[in-house]
Formats: C-alpha cells, sequence, structure tokens
C-alpha cells in the first residue's frame, strides 16, 4: 500500500479514507432570495417594489408649513346636519334629587286600630293571663294511699267468707304411674332390624384406590410439540431471506491475478 500523505490526517491523528469523506448536504447552499429588490434572484421575476417616506415637518422651497391645524378628519356621525344635531330627544339617568325636608307623617301601618274599641259599641270583658297565687297555709290531708285495706286472699279474713284451702307439697313417686318398679324397656332399648335379615340383600361395594393397567410410561409429546408450518416435504416452501451483517463502506472487492490478466 503507498504511504499516506501527511496532509489526508484527521484530528485522531489517523490517515483520512477517501470513501468517508463526504461532500456537503442540500442545505450547505444559500440559494437566492425571491423576496424584496435587495439580493434578489436574478431567475425569477420581480414585483414592482415602492418606498415609504418619513413625515415633512416644514419645506421652505414649497411653503409648506406644520402649524398643527387638522384636515378633514372629524368622526362626525349621521345625525350631525348643517342644521344641528337631528333625531328625537335624549335624555340621561342621573340620582334622585334628595328632598330639603322629609314629611314625617305616620302612616296607615302605625296605628294599632285593634286595640281601640269604635265609639258607640258595646266592649266585651277582658281578663289577662297571670301566675298562680300561692296558698298561705298548705292543707296536709292525707291520699287514698296512705290507708291499709286488708286482704280478701286466704281463710284467715275475718270479715269475709273463706273457701277450701289446699297446700302444695312434694311430689310422690310411690305407687304412682311415672316410676317403673318392673324396669321394664321401652321402645327405645331395641335395636332396628336390619333389612337384610328378612329381605333380599343388595351387593355391598368397598371404596380401594385407583389401579392402573400396566402400559408403557414413557412420556408421550402432544400436538403443541410439532410444528406443520416448517414441513415442506408435501408443500411447496415460501421463499426464506436471512438477515446478514452490515459491511463496511471501504471494503474492497477481492481482485486476483486470473482477474487482471489478459
Amino acid at each position: 500500500m503507498p504511504p499516506t500523505p501527511r496532509g489526508n490526517v484527521t484530528e485522531g491523528g489517523r490517515p483520512e479514507i477517501q470513501p468517508r469523506v463526504r461532500g456537503p448536504g442540500p442545505g450547505r447552499y444559500g440559494l437566492p432570495y425571491t423576496i424584496g429588490k435587495k439580493n434578489h434572484d436574478v431567475r425569477m421575476r420581480a414585483a414592482p417594489a415602492f418606498s415609504f417616506g418619513r413625515k415633512t415637518k416644514r419645506d421652505s422651497t414649497l411653503g409648506l408649513i406644520n402649524n398643527g391645524v387638522p384636515g378633514p378628519t372629524y368622526g362626525l356621525t349621521a345625525t350631525v346636519t348643517r342644521h344641528g344635531l337631528s333625531g328625537e330627544p335624549v335624555y340621561s339617568l342621573h340620582d334622585r334629587t334628595p328632598l330639603l325636608e322629609q314629611d314625617k307623617t305616620p302612616g296607615p301601618g302605625a296605628y294599632l286600630s285593634q286595640d281601640t274599641v269604635p265609639l258607640r259599641e258595646r266592649k266585651m270583658p277582658s281578663w289577662s293571663l297571670s301566675m298562680r297565687t300561692r296558698d298561705r297555709h298548705p292543707e296536709k290531708v292525707p291520699g287514698p294511699d296512705n290507708y291499709n285495706i286488708p286482704t280478701t286472699l286466704g281463710p284467715n279474713v275475718p270479715h269475709k267468707r273463706g273457701g277450701p284451702s289446699i297446700a302444695l307439697g312434694p311430689q310422690s313417686l310411690n305407687y304412682s304411674f311415672l316410676y317403673d318398679y318392673a324396669k321394664t324397656p321401652g321402645p327405645a332399648g331395641y335395636d332396628a332390624v336390619n333389612p337384610s335379615v328378612h329381605k333380599n340383600r343388595p351387593g355391598e361395594f368397598s371404596l380401594k384406590k385407583r389401579v392402573f393397567p400396566p402400559g408403557d410410561k414413557t412420556r408421550k409429546p402432544g400436538p403443541g410439540a410439532h410444528s406443520p408450518e416448517k414441513v415442506t416435504v408435501s408443500r411447496v416452501a415460501m421463499p426464506k431471506h436471512s438477515m446478514g451483517v452490515r459491511h463496511s463502506e471501504i471494503v474492497v472487492s477481492m481482485v486476483t491475478p486470473a482477474d487482471v490478466s489478459d
């Protein structure tokens, strides 16, 4: 390989490779303007341009003097004529003028006509409500519940006729039907008879663990273990493409002596 000149060296000190050197893009170039008059693109048609001047205050040659008099720029409305304002009268709203002396004459609500008896009419008697007057000497008379009335129950009533009296004693089991002297068993003392003794006996079954028949215990693949989409024996296979690696920009194809020989 021929030696690399010293001028073609990058900032890192490595030799510069020509395939990696790229030119500027479209944004590198500045196109001429198509707006305005200055530096306008000569290939495009330019529209007429007009300049705006400044306001002249005083020109002695032409006799123009700015004396502050306004021109015909008055904001007149349609109601203003040469004879004055035309239209209907207009009134403005203002607050009410306060009275100098307020009239303090009482109105109808200031009188209580219900408290006044009309003339030449009969007045009904009226009473006022007040609290109860307390007695000076309260009376200490006993009430009905302060007396004890003799009872009317039982045989010991002096002025009443008593009924027969019966005493309640403890219960006696002697010679009573509630006490079993013979110790005879009742219906609950006997067990229920099995129906199989006097009827046909049904079949009996016992529960045991599940017994599997002998066989091959190896694990078999299920339907999900197969890939039928990869089978190409019975159908035409679709084209396949592999993703290769990215090659370098400076790789040179291999040239053998047979390629350059005549």
